[in-house]
């Protein structure tokens, strides 16, 4: 094998290395960033579910707090973990590119028992209208 021969081959294999190596590199920068936007969309589905928890929370509480007045009775305030369990619960549905019937309903039948659970746990103490 002469001189030139054995540079070529050098040639070709560093070339091959350095093509191999760009290919992993890209490969993994692509799967990275596949990662990070599904987390950024489940965060961002998350932040908003948690905001509208806060909203329908509030909103209720206010509405029931006016009609308690105005019917001259304590109010019926529930708590803000069940809004919290509730629609952290309904992320995971929310999440899912297409959602069924059947997604909702088992949803909501596990909300039931994880809020089953909150209170059963909590200090033994459950709102009338929770007991349904």
């Amino acid at each position: 094998m002469d001189n030139n021969n054995a540079t070529l081959i050098t040639v070709i294999i560093t070339a091959s290395v350095t093509l191999i190596v760009a290919i992993i590199g890209a490969v993994v920068t692509i799967l990275s960033n596949a990662a990070a936007r599904k987390n950024e969309h489940r965060l961002a589905v998350l932040k908003v579910l948690l905001e509208a928890a806060y909203k329908e929370y509030e909103f209720r509480t206010t509405q029931d707090l006016a009609e308690a007045k105005a019917a001259n009775r304590i109010p019926n305030i529930k708590s803000f973990t069940e809004y919290i369990i509730f629609y952290s619960q309904m992320s995971g549905v929310f999440s899912k590119g297409k959602i069924s019937e059947d997604d909702i309903i088992s949803c909501l039948k596990d909300n039931k028992k994880l809020i089953d659970a909150y209170y059963a746990n909590r200090d033994g103490l459950r709102p009338e209208y929770h007991k349904q």
